[in-house]
Parts: structure tokens; sequence; C-alpha cells
């Protein structure tokens, strides 16, 4: 028995990928690394800290970018997409995800963000915020709203900026 990490979002391709880019990525979404010829750990992982074997990754419907698969236990996100866009730049160096996926654990206050920031996978923390007894019930529902707004597809972000400042946000 494990520590469960549940992740939302999506990661988009910069660009547009061609059939074959789809293919080569397809290769490693959902795989054991072990079996597709990463089976040495000191070949793949970058730090000493790493721990994975999993690639639990999938294409989203329209193969405009990549999400997490819904498998158990998926240690080390963030390495296992700079692993992956190490992998498919090798062969098109033009590859590169951009976007956000938010993570929660098993434990409340377990959540982050895994941001896209110049081609690589960083965790960024939510800082959790104390809220006080007097503290008005817009002012909890905004903080709210800001430790998500990074995982909000772009698009709707700027409907959600503008709705907020029209009520003095």
């Amino acid at each position: 028995m494990g520590y469960n990490t549940n992740f939302n979002g999506e990661l988009k391709f910069k660009n547009e990928l061609t059939a074959s880019e789809i293919n080569l990525l397809k290769s490693f979404l959902g795989q054991d690394r072990r079996d597709i010829g990463f089976e040495e750990d000191k070949k793949v992982y970058e730090t000493d800290d790493e721990y994975w074997y999993h690639i639990d990754l999938e294409l989203n419907d329209d193969f405009t970018g990549i999400r997490w698969n819904g498998a158990e236990k998926t240690y080390d996100m963030d390495k296992i997409i700079n692993f992956l866009t190490k992998q498919m730049k090798q062969k098109y160096p033009n590859f590169e995800l951009i976007g956000t996926l938010s993570a929660q654990g098993e434990e409340r206050d377990d959540r982050y963000n895994i941001v896209m920031v110049n081609g690589k996978a960083e965790i960024k923390e939510f800082e959790i915020i104390e809220v006080g007894e007097n503290e008005p019930n817009y002012e909890k529902a905004y903080n709210i709203l800001m430790e998500y707004f990074d995982s909000l597809p772009d698009e709707e972000k700027f409907d959600i900026d503008k709705r907020l400042k029209e009520v003095g946000l």
C-alpha cells in the first residue's frame, strides 16, 4: 500500500505535433520505462531522490496535449515529464509542453502545481493561507480561487479576471 496523488489538468503541446512525433510520444506513454529500454536508474534519473518507473501519462482526446492517465501511486510526475521531454527533444528539438497540472495528495495540505517553465516541469507549492474568523466571505472565496487559478484553462482565466474586476477584486 502506498500514497496516492491525483493530477488534474493538461499540458499542451507548444507546437502542433506531426504524426511521427505523436507516434514516438505514444511509445512512451503508459509504459514502464524498464520495458522500453530504460532499465538502468543511473541513466534515467537526474537526481538521487528520484524513484519512478511508470510513465503515467496519456494523450488527451484531441491530441493537443498530455494528461495523467489515472494510475495509482504515481511518483515524481515532474521528473517523468522532464524525462519524456528530454527523450522527445533528442529527435524533435522543437518539442515543448506548456501549462500546469494540479496535484492533490491524500493529505489536505499536500497540494501543488507542476508548471512548465522554459520547457521544464517545476513544482510550485501552494501557499496555505490561514483564514481569520473576521475575514469576509468574499476574501475567503478569492483566496480559494487563487489556489487553483494556474490550473484553469487560459481562455477561462480572462473571463474570470474580468468578472472579478467587475466586483472590485
